[in-house]
């Protein structure tokens, strides 16, 4: 119905521009898109009335009331922990979209090009607000791209219209009405040639200064509201709320200001403390026994101490130091 609404107004439009002895003949061919249209719409109401169309309707508000589940760690995490990465797979797809349709130029690849642009488009706008306008300039560009895609796949879908109709109907149509559909359609076919020659101009900004700029952003952001890496949203340092190995600490600390990590980062909540340290044993006066000067083995952090375990008393517990326990008297 959407493609039938634009082809009418586009012939509606270019019958102002033809000779008066072909308006007649434009005048047909809109009285039998008209025609179409009313099929397609009739089609469509039937689909909109169905029970399967109020099953999905149902079906999704009542996602939509119920929210994401609690266990799912991503419906846990801040927006601007997740969204770098979410977007950065969008726009990987449509690289790669962008890439072979500039190596094909089949149409099929275009309208795809399309989509994956749409799909990201829609993602940077969905979150628009929580970065204070720093995606606006890069949206501009995939609306201006995907402006020239929509209207090449207009251009194609209503020539290949033109020529099914004149397959179906053209026994009921006159040489005047095809010479002139044949005209309309050749006028789609320069028309897409003319937008394909915009699209590789669009294309190279996929990639340019203001998606490095957006991304960068996104990225700071994400430091910023990540503990992990020692930053709060107000930029205080604050410890994280999960213990982490040497080796861990080490690779935190050289990652540069700035600069996000290629995985996502699991996320801890913003103001959480860090977990209680474990007092160190008070130092005791050598007695010059030969317990107190015989090495402690190392104690796991998970393992209880001598004072802990029930039934223990000093004695005990200097009989198992004596014979190679972890105990030390009181």
């Amino acid at each position: 119905v959407r493609d039938l609404d634009v082809q009418i107004q586009r012939v509606q439009q270019w019958a102002g521009e033809v000779p008066e002895r072909d308006r007649g003949a434009l005048s047909d061919l809109s009285a039998l898109l008209a025609r179409r249209r009313s099929e397609a719409r009739r089609h469509l109401l039937g689909c909109v009335e169905s029970a399967r169309y109020e099953r999905l309707v149902s079906s999704f508000s009542a996602m939509v009331r119920q929210g994401p589940s609690r266990r799912a760690t991503a419906a846990r995490a801040p927006a601007l922990v997740v969204v770098p990465d979410v977007v950065r797979v969008r726009h990987r797809a449509l690289v790669r979209a962008a890439k072979r349709a500039r190596r094909t130029s089949a149409p099929d690849d275009f309208h795809r090009l399309r989509i994956r642009g749409k799909r990201l488009r829609y993602a940077l706008e969905f979150v628009s607000e929580i970065y204070r306008g720093q995606t606006t300039k890069y949206v501009k560009d995939l609306v201006q791209l995907q402006d020239s895609l929509g209207l090449m796949q207009d251009a194609r879908v209503a020539a290949e219209r033109l020529h099914q109709l004149v397959v179906d109907e053209g026994s009921e149509l006159s040489r005047l009405t095809v010479f002139v559909m044949g005209g309309v359609a050749e006028r789609y076919r320069q028309e897409a040639v003319q937008l394909a020659r915009r699209v590789p101009k669009r294309l190279d900004a996929l990639s340019g200064h203001r998606w490095q700029q957006m991304i960068g952003s996104m990225d700071r952001r994400r430091l910023e509201a990540t503990p992990r890496y020692g930053w709060t949203a107000a930029g205080a340092f604050v410890p994280s709320a999960t213990p982490t190995s040497p080796a861990g600490a080490a690779n935190q600390t050289s990652t540069p200001p700035g600069l996000a990590p290629s995985r996502p980062a699991p996320w801890a909540p913003l103001g959480g403390s860090a977990p209680p340290s474990v007092p160190e044993p008070a130092a005791r006066p050598d007695t010059g026994s030969p317990v107190d000067r015989q090495p402690t083995p190392p104690v796991a952090d998970s393992a209880p101490t001598a004072a802990q375990v029930p039934g223990t008393n000093s004695s005990t517990n200097g009989q198992s130091a004596g014979q190679g326990g972890t105990g030390a008297p009181s």
